[in-house]
């Protein structure tokens, strides 16, 4: 969502109005702020999808980079050369593991790790494919790992689920759709809660994704005609 045109609202004041209008007292209040955490990740996915940050990071002594919290995909993993990013390769095949050593983690170039890649062999012809480094995301372990010669900042451009913790700020135009899937999603695993008020909150959820989707479409297209005006100006000479 382009920046500066809409007002936020904290995470977390989103959750404390939600429980009033639901009729909930504060013990309910981790269960609704997963409820927002999830639903949220699921406007960003499916529906507001501009939800990109870039951070920088440096690698750490074995040339690794945890992956941000509320990352949900990465995009782009890059370097800075003079001035410009140049993006790292991504080596699916890289040898992804770690060692150990006198307790601590190690990366050991004699099992493979943080070995230098060379195309042609080894010997004449042989030349590094890509020589500011490769990196492969370590899944599991949450974490990016890097060959390169050397220890460096890199950019991480990803999507993000817009919430790593309850006191991020979210843009105010989401919280009606949010508020409403909180709702739902509560009645959803209440057994005691009739199908029918089920089938009503999670109408209640779709009009407000529509809404919140035509207002993001007419955010775009007004800064577009905006932008339009504003090139549209005195001629030049």
């Amino acid at each position: 969502m382009p920046q500066g045109l809409s007002s936020l609202v904290k995470i977390s004041d989103v959750v404390k109005e939600t429980l009033w209008m639901a009729e909930r007292d504060d013990s309910f209040y981790k269960r609704f702020y997963q409820h927002c955490i999830n639903g949220y990740r699921e406007l960003s996915q499916f529906h507001i999808a501009d939800n990109i940050r870039t951070v920088k990071k440096t690698m750490d002594t074995n040339y690794m980079v945890s992956f941000p919290d509320d990352m949900l995909q990465w995009l782009k993993v890059s370097i800075s050369v003079n001035g410009v990013k140049v993006s790292l390769t991504h080596k699916r095949d890289l040898v992804n593991t770690t060692s150990t050593y006198l307790g601590a983690t190690v990366r050991d170039t004699t099992k493979g790790e943080n070995d230098k890649i060379y195309i042609g062999g080894y010997g004449f012809g042989a030349g590094i494919e890509n020589e500011y480094g490769y990196f492969i995301p370590d899944y599991e372990n949450r974490r990016f790992i890097f060959v390169s010669d050397q220890r460096r900042e890199v950019f991480l451009e990803y999507t993000s689920i817009g919430v790593a913790s309850d006191s991020d700020m979210i843009p105010v135009i989401c919280k009606p759709a949010l508020q409403a899937y909180a709702m739902w999603k509560d009645s959803y695993f209440d057994r005691n809660t009739p199908m029918n008020d089920k089938m009503l909150k999670k109408q209640v959820y779709d009009e407000e994704v529509d809404k919140l989707r035509s207002m993001y479409t007419f955010t775009l297209d007004d800064l577009r005609d905006t932008l339009n005006d504003i090139s549209t100006g005195n001629p030049t000479r």
